[in-house]
């Protein structure tokens, strides 16, 4: 991977898969988000088969590298598990309901379980 930059923003894209080989890849897109009239840019992409709950692991240490950035992982299937998964192991913005209207949250879990908004 390459530098984080500090004082940017990054927004994480995921698209889980049940983790067999006779599936589809699951995938996980990072973008730097652009500053004003700028496009956002990739600067990273994994693909392969892993399995919902241990992907949600994965999308925290690429989350938490880049800056915090904002998590919004494809909520069908597979995907609700993992989202599951994450909320118990990031403090993260996700986007809620599939990200229609754009509501962002921030949560964290604490060290006992309670959620912290």
């Amino acid at each position: 991977m390459g530098r984080t930059k500090p004082q940017v923003n990054y927004v994480i894209g995921v698209d889980t898969s049940a983790g067999i080989s006779e599936g589809h890849l699951a995938a996980i897109e990072v973008f730097r988000v652009g500053k004003k009239n700028e496009y956002p840019v990739q600067v990273a992409e994994w693909a392969g088969y892993k399995d919902p709950l241990d992907l949600a692991q994965d999308i925290a240490l690429i989350g938490h590298y880049y800056n915090n950035a904002l998590v919004a992982v494809e909520i069908n299937n597979t995907g609700i598990a993992t989202q599951g998964a994450l909320q118990k192991v990031y403090f993260y913005q996700t986007c809620i309901d599939g990200c229609h209207g754009m509501l962002i949250v921030q949560e964290e879990i604490n060290g006992d379980g309670k959620q912290v908004i």
